[in-house]
């Protein structure tokens, strides 16, 4: 639940269990027929947080093990990179008829963007934060690494 609280802008009302019922059917879905395909690219500093303790980072190495999913974290060498400006999610459909989209949740919102170019740009930086970041099994490792030290 920590996860889900910005300082900025707690979570009220029935928000709180509706965005934790999203994620967890999201969950679901990784395991479900047909799976989901998920890459996600996590910067370090995000993995050193508090609240991203032993038995998250356990469950990040858990679900980059599915064959269906791909884990990179951009390690903290790289310095400063596009990627943290914000997080942002590139959606495609296995109907070709159905165009990509990219998603932004921010603090008091979220956005979501259908235009080809500017899906375009996201699809692009997201190619250039995979090439910055350490592969599947390096980044399983400095994971391992900081389980560890916890």
């Amino acid at each position: 639940m920590a996860r889900l609280r910005p300082a900025q802008h707690p979570l009220v009302g029935d928000r709180p269990e509706a965005e934790i019922a999203v994620r967890l059917r999201r969950q679901r879905r990784l395991a479900e027929v047909p799976p989901l395909a998920l890459h996600e690219i996590i910067d370090e500093s995000a993995l050193l947080r508090s609240h991203c303790g032993s038995e998250e980072l356990e469950h990040i190495l858990t679900v980059g093990r599915l064959a269906n999913v791909a884990v990179q974290v951009i390690p903290r060498e790289v310095g400063s990179h596009s990627g943290l400006a914000g997080n942002f999610t590139v959606v495609s459909f296995p109907d070709p008829a159905e165009p990509d989209m990219a998603y932004v949740e921010y603090s008091f919102g979220s956005l979501q963007i259908e235009k080809d170019q500017e899906v375009r740009a996201a699809r692009l930086m997201f190619e250039h934060l995979a090439d910055l970041a350490l592969d599947q099994e390096d980044s399983a490792a400095l994971i391992k690494e900081m389980i560890a030290r916890q």
